[in-house]
């Protein structure tokens, strides 16, 4: 049976870099499905590998196609992941990593094969919400007061609702949350 490990948590947790160095660990044996966005790439993103990027009309009209396993709107994009980035992408032999809000953990919960799919949810709270806005205004790639505003609006619904995730881990010390996340899937591994 083929795991699939979800790692989710507000903006600004670290996710991005969790995944990244969990993917240079061979003996982890895990492949990344790319998600899908609406929203344009940030100067260091490369489509097909940070995401697959489509304008908001493209995402739209691959809804209506039924190209996606799960979608939704996030702060004011499109996220989604297309069907043939799990059915047809992925070898048999690996284990998934994928990053997805709430939203699409649940869509994943309430749709996913389980005779075919184990699902395990990895939620990366901030040490505090005054932490999380801080990281977001030293990160810079909100500009936008606004934008900053719904992204801790969200984080405080995720934060919520982080209990339907399998294990919680407090990105306080990267290092330290990355060694528990790790141990979080070799023990799912055995």
């Amino acid at each position: 049976m083929q795991r699939i490990f979800v790692i989710a948590g507000p903006s600004n947790t670290g996710k991005d870099t969790i995944m990244r160095r969990l993917l240079q660990i061979p003996e982890l044996n895990l492949v990344k499905v790319v998600t899908s966005t609406s929203r344009p790439p940030r100067p260091d993103e490369i489509d097909g590998i940070d995401y697959h990027f489509y304008t908001k009309d493209e995402f739209i009209k691959k809804i209506e196609n039924g190209d996606f396993f799960e979608w939704a709107l996030v702060h004011t994009d499109y996220k989604g992941i297309q069907k043939s980035s799990i059915y047809n992408d992925i070898p048999k032999d690996k284990d998934i990593i994928i990053q997805v809000d709430i939203q699409g953990y649940k869509s994943l919960q309430s749709t996913l094969d389980f005779s075919k799919y184990k699902l395990i949810g990895i939620f990366i709270s901030p040490p505090s919400m005054d932490e999380l806005q801080k990281r977001m205004k030293l990160r810079g790639t909100e500009t936008n007061p606004e934008d900053i505003r719904i992204r801790l609006k969200n984080a405080e619904f995720e934060m919520a609702n982080k209990d339907v995730f399998d294990y919680q881990v407090v990105n306080d010390n990267l290092e330290k949350c990355i060694l528990e996340v790790i141990d979080i899937i070799k023990k799912n591994q055995l």
